[in-house]
C-alpha cells in the first residue's frame, strides 16, 4: 500500500469506528437501564458484558487513530507518534469483534425490546 493510501484507509476506519461507537453507546445505555432493573437476566448480562468489551476496544482504537490527525496535517509529532502497525493490530481486533457484536445485537434485539416494554408497563 502506498504512503498516501494508508492515511486514507485509517481515516475511513475512524469514520466507521465513530459510527459503531454511537450505536454501542446507545445500546450500552439501554442495557445499563435493563441491568439496573433485572440483574439476573442472562441475555442482559451477556449483552452488557459484550457491549462493555466492544466499547473499550472502540475507545482504544479511537485513541490510536486520533494520533493520525497531526501526522496527516504535518503538525509537530505528538507525545507519542502515530504507529500504523499498532493501529492496524487494534483495527484488526475491532473488525473481528465487530461482526459478532452486531450479530448478537440483532439476535437479541427483539427479546431486549420486549423486556424493556415489560419494565415500562
Amino acid at each position: 500500500m502506498t504512503d498516501n493510501a494508508q492515511p486514507e484507509k485509517f481515516l475511513q476506519i475512524a469514520r466507521s469506528v465513530r459510527e459503531d461507537q454511537a450505536a454501542a453507546d446507545q445500546l450500552h445505555g439501554a442495557l445499563e437501564t435493563l441491568y439496573e432493573r433485572i440483574r439476573v437476566d442472562p441475555v442482559v448480562n451477556a449483552s452488557l458484558a459484550s457491549c462493555v468489551k466492544f466499547r473499550t476496544l472502540l475507545k482504544q482504537l479511537l485513541k490510536e487513530l486520533d494520533r493520525l490527525q497531526p501526522a496527516t496535517e504535518g503538525e509537530a509529532a505528538s507525545a507519542r507518534a502515530f504507529d500504523p502497525a499498532k493501529c492496524q493490530a487494534v483495527a484488526d481486533e475491532w473488525q473481528s469483534l465487530r461482526g459478532g457484536f452486531f450479530d448478537d445485537y440483532r439476535k437479541n434485539k427483539d427479546y431486549l425490546e420486549r423486556l424493556a416494554l415489560r419494565i415500562v408497563r
